[in-house]
């Protein structure tokens, strides 16, 4: 089973990165779509972490791992 997960990347105001998940996001990504909803999440400042507001968007990637399980008998 392959598991698909979209990382939104953003900068807080301290300067770390933070990482907000979407898992199985809608294949294909839409990058206007995408670039959108970042300005929108920066703008909006709806998100709170302990390293500050975010201040600027940095980029977003797909990530997917595949889980095959193991027979133990």
């Amino acid at each position: 089973m392959t598991k698909t997960t979209l990382e939104l990347i953003f900068q807080t105001a301290s300067g770390q990165k933070v990482r907000i998940q979407i898992p199985n996001p809608k294949q294909p990504v839409d990058p206007v779509s995408l670039n959108a909803a970042l300005d929108l999440i920066v703008s909006k400042n709806c998100f709170v972490f302990k390293s500050g507001d975010i201040v600027k968007k940095i980029g977003a990637q797909i990530s997917s791992s595949t889980q095959t399980p193991v027979s133990l008998t």
